[in-house]
């Protein structure tokens, strides 16, 4: 298995979903639907993350995620930067 080194030096599997032949349409709405909820609640990401390249998150299923810009995280999530560390 690849992995990749994050900045806080951990170690991350480097997972597909399967969508690397998909349309862009198609596979925004597999972005949309993995990262949609039941209800809707506020979301925050970090203040400052959109500076990064890209950001993984969860694929609403145990075990796979999502790499992706966290300027279109924000854009098919709604999410908002917020300062969240404590």
């Amino acid at each position: 298995m690849e992995y990749v080194t994050l900045n806080n030096k951990l170690e991350c599997p480097v997972v597909g979903i399967g969508t690397f032949m998909l349309s862009p349409a198609d596979a925004e709405n597999s972005v949309r639907e993995a990262l949609k909820m039941k209800k809707q609640f506020p979301t925050f990401i970090q203040e400052g993350a959109s500076g990064f390249e890209s950001v993984f998150v969860s694929a609403g299923k145990v075990g796979y995620q999502i790499e992706l810009s966290p300027v279109d995280l924000m854009a098919v999530s709604g999410c908002k930067e917020a300062d969240i560390i404590v």
